[in-house]
């Protein structure tokens, strides 16, 4: 942290304060032209020049002809879809109203505030201009042991972020207002579209709409040997295997075990892997027993041994006697595999509104990023 330089990192879009320059964005042009001291103190320019690059090569449409305001600093990735950045390790105060929304009273509900250390964090923002309005559309946000600065994008991982307001792929459920002067007040540019998801993460307040992702920190402490380095791992809670939703008492001995915790250490510590799906639970129930046998070969149980009767199969539905807690779980463990940096870029530009042309496929826009990038590291 202490050779983070948010001064020197922040700057305009190239192509309004350069509109001399080629559709075909080259290693020498970017980086004579662009008037930015660094994105970092020890990063030039061309560490995105190559994303640029290559996404402007599959993508005419995400050339910025626009002014993008005054970004801030730790800029990844900027297209005319997408921003990615990162943040130091810091604290925020986290609000709870330890309600659901249907049932807040927000003239007599209590609020609870929590100061939490949040480590390094890596923020991918898609977003649309509609009637030259600019607005914020899909937002996730990952929890980071290190900087991305130098590192290996290939096994830089990302973990899930344990709050609320987040779904179980760590994307934001984006708040509600009562008028649009809420969603207008930012500057209307790409640099408001940052500011606005930076806020409605962070200044938004949260309930109990969506504890989902405290439960799976929980259970994946449970299963994970790693996690004996994280302070949570003696937390013994009553979180039933079946359900993504828990009451208040459980947040806030989270969170109060948590605010104890060292902006030093915060970002050392093992956090959950971000889930595959939105919501884990809904997924699982899909899946119902089609993964059965799969189950019984990773325990070595031989199905023959467990199978039931005709008489008692009509009578239970199942075809075999097993522990239905314990094959949830297994289910559970196979929706939240570790997630890397550049597995994430391509996850989210694939599900966002960004279309590529002229490659066979996103796989080869995204490999062609960071082997390029990879050059430069």
């Amino acid at each position: 942290m202490s050779n983070f330089n948010y001064i020197s990192s922040s700057y305009r879009s190239f192509s309004f304060n350069h509109p001399n320059y080629e559709d075909t964005i080259g290693y020498d042009c970017y980086r004579n032209s662009l008037s930015v001291n660094s994105l970092f103190v020890d990063i030039s320019p061309e560490l995105i020049s190559p994303v640029i690059t290559y996404l402007n090569k599959s993508n005419d449409n995400s050339l910025l002809h626009f002014d993008t305001g005054i970004l801030p600093p730790g800029l990844i990735h900027i297209d005319n879809k997408v921003v990615i950045f990162e943040r130091p390790p810091t604290y925020n105060n986290i609000q709870v109203i330890p309600a659901v929304i249907d049932n807040i009273d927000y003239d007599n509900s209590n609020n609870y505030i929590y100061r939490l250390p949040i480590p390094w964090t890596v923020y991918f923002v898609s977003y649309s201009v509609f009637n030259g309005v600019h607005y914020p559309n899909q937002i996730a946000m990952y929890f980071m042991s290190h900087s991305l600065q130098g590192a290996d994008f290939s096994s830089s991982r990302l973990y899930l972020p344990p709050l609320l307001n987040f779904y179980n792929n760590a994307t934001l459920c984006n708040p509600m207002f009562d008028s649009m002067e809420e969603i207008n007040r930012y500057d209307n540019s790409v640099s408001g579209v940052v500011n606005a998801a930076y806020n409605w993460i962070w200044n938004s307040g949260s309930n109990l709409d969506l504890t989902m992702n405290i439960a799976e920190c929980i259970f994946q402490i449970a299963r994970r040997s790693e996690f004996s380095a994280n302070p949570f791992y003696t937390v013994s809670l009553p979180i039933n295997p079946f359900t993504f939703y828990i009451d208040y008492s459980v947040i806030s001995h989270v969170f109060s075990i948590w605010e104890k915790i060292s902006l030093n250490d915060i970002s050392s510590i093992p956090w959950p892997n971000p889930c595959t799906s939105e919501r884990v639970h809904s997924t699982i129930q899909e899946i119902g027993t089609s993964r059965i046998l799969d189950y019984f070969d990773h325990y070595g149980i031989d199905p023959d041994d467990v199978r039931l009767s005709p008489e008692e199969s009509e009578d239970s539905g199942n075809l075999y006697n097993y522990n239905e807690t314990k094959y949830y779980k297994y289910l559970r463990s196979l929706q939240s595999p570790p997630l890397y940096f550049d597995e994430a870029v391509k996850n989210f530009i694939n599900n966002s509104e960004t279309t590529f042309h002229n490659h066979s496929s996103i796989d080869k826009v995204i490999s062609d990023v960071f082997v390029s990038l990879s050059s430069l590291i």
